[in-house]
């Protein structure tokens, strides 16, 4: 994903991709917020496992199983997952760039 100067860019931040940390519900508000600002970009940011709550179902990841539910309905040029441990320098780069962490 390239994010350019007038980009607004909108960072969610998690250990784990969970719906004990909200992840369902920012991955189901993307369909309207990249409506919304046809300049938006989002990253998302953090692990597929479980650190709070019970594993997804029939052996997917929650970022799977959530995503199945907006695939249709987003471009996938404009958000971008970076799944794994989260380090200092990743989080120091993301914030200098970003207009909103959740």
């Amino acid at each position: 994903m390239t994010i350019r100067r007038n980009d607004a860019l909108v960072t969610y931040v998690s250990r784990d991709l969970e719906p004990y940390r909200g992840v369902h519900s920012m991955i189901r508000a993307l369909p309207h917020l990249l409506r919304a600002r046809k300049n938006l970009k989002v990253v998302m940011l953090g692990g597929d496992g479980v650190s709070y709550g019970v594993p997804a179902p029939q052996g997917t990841t929650w970022r799977e199983t959530f995503m199945r539910e907006v695939a249709d309905q987003i471009d996938p040029s404009r958000f971008h997952f970076r799944v794994g441990s989260i380090t200092r320098s990743i989080c120091r780069c993301c914030a200098g760039r970003t207009r909103m962490c959740i």
